[in-house]
């Protein structure tokens, strides 16, 4: 009788001590092959419909854009509060873009060498990357990060939900991330 007592308590021990285990954020792995998206390009053809057209090749810019941050940037995933990086930006304008459902807090500190945000600065020299609330981020919250060349981190704090963290060249004369 006791033993189908603690039985619930186990499992919610369990389920406890499952949720309290760190997701780190780390780099994604997908594969540099802009090869792919060429293949992709020539296989298009004309439908004769508006729409459809359309809706191809807007599938298409998202792909080249995917296949971009594969080849050019960083992403960084998690679901709690961590220490992103370090990781090193070259000289150059980046696009940061957060999506997430909830809110997130992420001040991005420089190690060495310099780096700003469009946003504001804190007397330690760590600038707010972003302060998103709700659904915010949602659809993509961006920022744009000017690095003279630089090793920083990013502090995350009140994170409350998955996210996902881009770091990308801002145009195309900005250097790789990799």
């Amino acid at each position: 009788m006791r033993i189908r007592a603690l039985i619930p308590l186990g499992l919610l021990l369990l389920a406890l001590w499952g949720s309290a285990t760190p997701t780190v954020a780390q780099d994604n792995k997908t594969a540099c092959d802009p090869a792919s998206i060429i293949k992709k390009a020539n296989a298009l053809t004309a439908k004769g419909d508006n729409k459809a057209d359309m809706d191809a090749l807007q599938k298409l810019a998202d792909d080249i854009h995917a296949q971009s941050i594969a080849c050019n940037g960083l992403t960084f995933t998690g679901n709690n509060s961590k220490l992103i990086g370090p990781f090193d930006l070259p000289k150059g304008n980046f696009k940061a873009t957060l999506t997430t459902r909830a809110r997130f807090t992420g001040r991005l500190s420089a190690i060495t060498g310099t780096c700003l945000t469009t946003r504001s600065t804190n007397s330690s020299g760590a600038a707010t990357l972003f302060s998103v609330t709700g659904s915010d981020a949602l659809n993509g919250s961006e920022a744009i990060i000017r690095s003279e060349g630089c090793h920083a981190v990013i502090e995350t704090d009140g994170v409350r939900a998955a996210y996902k963290l881009t770091i990308e060249p801002l145009e195309s004369t900005d250097p790789s991330l990799k």
